[in-house]
């Protein structure tokens, strides 16, 4: 693989995706020895959801009274992963670049389905 001064997007996207995973079992594993963290205190989500920033999705405006312009998005299924989430993850992904192409597949029928969140 040839050397490039800067990272794409999508490499970006996946080294913190590949982060936020990484961090997830070390919490997991806390949690299995009996200690207790909580898991905002370390803002771990973020790079879920910069990754899905980066990537172009809309914010989640779920929790908004009126979303933003009246436009309503949920990225709750984006997430919905067997790599996130093994046992409850319903779309099935073998690896950070699987699911990472899922994501940009999905951004693409996601603006040919709803163009108005994209303006």
């Amino acid at each position: 693989m040839e050397k490039k001064l800067f990272k794409s997007q999508r490499q970006t996207a996946e080294e913190l995706i590949t982060e936020y995973i990484n961090l997830c079992n070390k919490y997991d594993e806390l949690e299995r020895i009996g200690l207790k963290v909580e898991l905002k205190f370390f803002s771990i989500d973020n790079l879920l959801h910069w990754a899905l920033d980066l990537i172009g999705f809309p914010q989640d405006t779920t929790l908004e009274a009126d979303g933003i312009n009246g436009k309503f998005f949920c990225r709750d299924y984006l997430t919905n992963s067997t790599l996130l989430d093994e046992v409850s993850g319903e779309n099935v992904h073998n690896s950070v670049e699987e699911y990472v192409d899922f994501l940009y597949k999905e951004l693409e029928m996601l603006k040919k389905e709803e163009p108005l969140l994209f303006q």
